[in-house]
């Protein structure tokens, strides 16, 4: 896991050298919904939560309407569990790099519509659990490690769309399909076998 993250990176690295003067930037932000897909027979049932999602983006135009898009942004994950009595809310700060193939199809008078897709490397940074049952509210911080909560690295595949109007403003879909398991042995040996982000973000963006 460590040498396909180290590999992503330097893939961005590359590319970002490599890019030249037609590299074209971009800020974007928007709503997420987060969930995720969790293996445990303890759990009757999951929910999404409604977070965010903030990026600075790097695009280069390749041939034939192609274009190479990378990003380094913030964005929330987590779920809301629902296991007997009990509903817990958890809530995970990751920062994001992407690295997406786009397809932009010409609208005249209009802009672009674009599809794309490509893998993603997140790092865990913060987060925190929320628990709730009948008779009390209670709290605490979430650790990323080898040994804690949940592990640091989240691995997985983007499905992207949008349109990007001639004034350079762009209104963004994404769906992040999560495919590294990120529960740890801690996690394990509490029923939860694996643990997977499920990410659908929305939101407006600019292109300088």
């Amino acid at each position: 896991m460590k040498k396909l993250a180290l590999l992503m990176i330097l893939s961005v690295l590359v590319c970002g050298r490599s890019l030249g003067q037609d590299l074209q930037f971009g800020i974007r932000a928007g709503l997420s919904f987060a969930s995720q897909s969790i293996s445990n027979p303890d759990i009757i049932s999951t929910n999404s939560i409604t977070t965010y999602n903030l990026s600075i983006i790097a695009e280069k135009p390749l041939k034939n309407s192609f274009y190479l898009q990378t990003a380094l942004g913030l964005t929330g994950k987590g779920v809301i569990t629902y296991e007997n009595a009990e509903t817990s809310t958890y809530k995970l700060t990751y920062v994001d790099v992407p690295l997406n193939v786009l397809y932009k199809f010409s609208l005249p008078g209009m802009g672009k519509l674009y599809v794309g897709t490509g893998p993603y490397l997140s790092a865990g940074l913060s987060g925190n659990v929320q628990f709730e049952n009948t008779n009390n509210t209670s709290g605490q911080q979430l650790e990323f490690g080898s040994s804690q909560d949940y592990k640091r690295f989240d691995i997985g595949v983007n499905l992207t769309g949008g349109f990007e109007l001639n004034n350079h403003l762009t209104f963004n879909t994404n769906y992040a399909l999560g495919l590294n398991n990120i529960a740890t042995d801690d996690a394990t040996n509490t029923a939860v076998m694996s643990t997977k982000n499920r990410v659908f973000s929305i939101g407006l963006g600019f292109l300088f």
